[in-house]
């Protein structure tokens, strides 16, 4: 967890399940974290921690899992929902895109994305979700319009030293 405070990471509950490649989202004090690879597979499952939840009990909790496996997926937060897009199964890019609805921990399928991939990165603003990818139908430059629509503080933080597992 960074420490804006005193800008410092500390390592907090490590993740039910040891992954890399997945995708991160926050949304309500929730951290989400979806989909990845462990050391042989693409993974479906998701976790969650809750900032407000977890004052004492520091825990990751089990949700409902994506509708199919996939690594390098986007996770981003956008209405009151955490939406999955794109990401590579079985090493090929797929177009799926899901929305995740904390409420009632339950994913739906959404449109797809125009071309299959691995997003770089995702926003949103004003509810739309943009998102650059390896391919080229969201430019640097549009990326970068959507960004400076953008209100509230930026600040870079120091890199984490390190990642830690649960045995």
């Amino acid at each position: 967890t960074y420490y804006p405070i005193d800008s410092w990471w500390r390592i907090r509950t490590p993740l039910n399940e040891a992954r890399r490649y997945s995708g991160a989202a926050c949304l309500n004090k929730t951290v989400y974290v979806a989909g990845g690879q462990d050391e042989t597979r693409d993974l479906k499952s998701m976790e969650a921690y809750d900032f407000a939840r977890n004052a004492t009990n520091h825990e990751w909790i089990k949700l409902a899992p994506l509708s199919s496996p996939r690594s390098k997926l986007g996770l981003i937060a956008a209405n009151g929902k955490v939406y999955a897009i794109g990401g590579e199964r079985n090493g090929k890019m797929t177009d799926i895109v899901e929305a995740y609805d904390p409420q009632s921990n339950r994913w739906s399928k959404q449109p797809p994305v125009p071309v299959p991939g691995a997003p770089k990165d995702a926003v949103t603003t004003d509810g739309r979700i943009i998102s650059e990818a390896d391919y080229s139908y969201v430019t640097r430059a549009q990326m970068e319009t959507e960004i400076r629509k953008m209100t509230g503080d930026f600040m870079q933080t120091p890199p984490m030293v390190s990642a830690a597992k649960k045995n």
